[in-house]
């Protein structure tokens, strides 16, 4: 029986056709570092902007191994303890925003990949045949409609909350910074 479904490419740990998404979302990254630098950010403009490269090679094809998910992690914890670095010289309330955002985004990375693992890496032992659960930690089998949604689940997861969000917190609390610092900056 042919499918619709394009699961079967080896080594491919998510279809282009769904990564892709991640690759649109990275932009954000670029917003994000180029605010940084408008606010005389440098170390936080450079792993940010590199995290924006990494991030666009890593989602044009993600794979289960590949030097480039290698390096998009890397940068990815550079450009986080980056910016847990800089946040000592925040006032409270923007320290303390982004260093739960911190420990909120880790939270939800080990979740929602744990939850694909079960959904979809790990050999079949349970599968799923009546109906898909977003959470649940049954096996998908290869080309069907609960695969792609497990697929989607953790594009869409991680993409919102690590992608997205990530990047307007650092781009509230780096231009509220600024403005708090500004007329002490003008009278200097």
């Amino acid at each position: 029986m042919k499918s619709c479904y394009n699961h079967n490419q080896p080594g491919i740990c998510v279809p282009p056709h769904i990564s892709i998404y991640g690759v649109y979302s990275a932009h954000f990254f670029l917003l994000s570092s180029m605010v940084n630098m408008y606010h005389h950010y440098y170390w936080m403009f450079g792993t940010q902007f590199i995290l924006y490269i990494t991030t666009i090679l890593h989602w044009r094809k993600v794979y289960f191994s590949s030097i480039y998910k290698t390096i998009d992690m890397i940068a990815a914890v550079t450009a986080l303890i980056n910016g847990l670095y800089e946040t000592f010289n925040l006032p409270p309330t923007y320290k303390w925003l982004y260093i739960y955002y911190a420990l909120f985004m880790t939270g939800v990375f080990c979740i929602n990949e744990t939850i694909f693992y079960f959904q979809a890496k790990r050999p079949c032992q349970t599968i799923m045949t009546d109906y898909y659960k977003w959470f649940s930690l049954k096996y998908t089998t290869q080309n069907t409609s609960f695969r792609e949604k497990a697929y989607y689940r953790v594009v869409y997861t991680h993409i919102l909350f690590l992608h997205l969000l990530s990047s307007f917190v650092s781009m509230i609390c780096i231009s509220q910074n600024s403005r708090r610092n500004l007329p002490m900056q003008l009278t200097q």
